[in-house]
């Protein structure tokens, strides 16, 4: 079974020309950027130019309207960063970019940079050499801090950036904390399923960060995420799904004898779990359900081992949990 259900495109471009891009869009946001525009602003050809907001794209730093290209919506205001502090914005956004999750969780299980880009090209079908694919992520690895040299290669790493001003501080924190929740995402439900999710893994990331200020929101984060993946995978296998939550979509995946009767069992109960947080009030007594902390986390880990257990099977015909 395939799992593509985004297409990611890595182009050869550093990461300080997709800033400069990025930096150019701000600059240039009342009437918008063409791709003419960056060349010039940045100082190259075209067709780099076109490599870099290609990239930015993919990165979520930009968004296209048209034939012109401006900041996205939520993006950080660059003017108020200095151009050495433009690998922030750039590690925000790159821990949130799937290959470059996949290359570091590859290299933190103890892989090579050049077997953990290797696997990385063959998983996203960049149409790039295994070298090429290499140069870029780990040059993009370096800028950003999340990645350091060590001996003849490089390992995981977070740069501690000597600076005053708390909001770098702690905005370094939180792109740490994200960075490791992702990787760990990675290795729980695998490469393959992390890109079938595509965006949807934001709701994991919500629901293991907020699990204990906001617990309810932590467990409804869960469902999203469970029911987003049983609509992903049933259109992987074939399937016209036409129901409405976890339960209803676990139902019509195991009466197509795609799944298990114990898949859809725990869909079922996680489906219900998600139900009480979002609902608060039980309908039958009119008493408001309590979630705690340590509740939403179990249900954040035991959605994660459904996602995987099923992808197992439908996949390989595995009976794994």
């Amino acid at each position: 079974m395939s799992a593509a259900s985004v297409e990611y495109k890595l182009k050869d471009v550093t990461a300080e020309n997709v800033m400069n891009t990025v930096e150019a869009c701000w600059n240039l946001r009342e009437k918008g950027a063409s791709t003419k525009a960056i060349a010039e602003y940045i100082d190259c050809s075209e067709s780099t130019a076109g490599r870099a907001l290609s990239c930015a794209l993919q990165l979520g730093l930009i968004q296209k309207i048209g034939s012109m290209y401006y900041p996205s919506p939520d993006s950080k205001d660059i003017s108020s960063f200095q151009i050495d502090q433009y690998h922030l914005i750039f590690s925000e956004a790159v821990i949130k970019y799937p290959p470059f999750i996949m290359f570091a969780s590859q290299i933190g299980k103890g892989d090579s940079s050049e077997s953990a880009a290797r696997k990385t090209k063959v998983v996203y079908n960049f149409g790039l050499s295994a070298n090429t694919t290499r140069k870029i992520l780990v040059s993009w690895g370096l800028y950003s801090g999340l990645i350091e040299s060590h001996e003849d290669d490089v390992r995981l790493s977070m740069r501690v950036a000597s600076l005053d001003v708390k909001i770098i501080e702690e905005l370094l924190e939180s792109i740490q904390n994200e960075f490791k929740i992702r990787i760990y995402i990675d290795r729980r439900i695998g490469s393959d399923t992390y890109k079938l999710l595509g965006n949807s893994i934001d709701h994991l990331v919500s629901a293991i960060i907020n699990h204990g200020s906001l617990p309810r929101h932590s467990v409804d984060d869960s469902g999203r995420i469970l029911e987003d993946y049983l609509r992903l995978v049933g259109n992987e296998l074939g399937l016209s799904l036409s129901g409405n939550g976890i339960t209803q979509l676990a139902q019509q995946i195991y009466s197509a004898t795609k799944i298990t009767d114990k898949h859809r069992e725990i869909c079922e109960g996680i489906g219900a779990i998600r139900n009480a947080a979002a609902h608060s009030i039980d309908k039958k007594t009119g008493e408001i359900w309590t979630i705690h902390p340590e509740a939403a986390l179990e249900i954040v880990l035991i959605t994660l081992s459904t996602i995987n257990s099923i992808q197992k099977y439908v996949s390989e015909n595995q009976y794994v949990f």
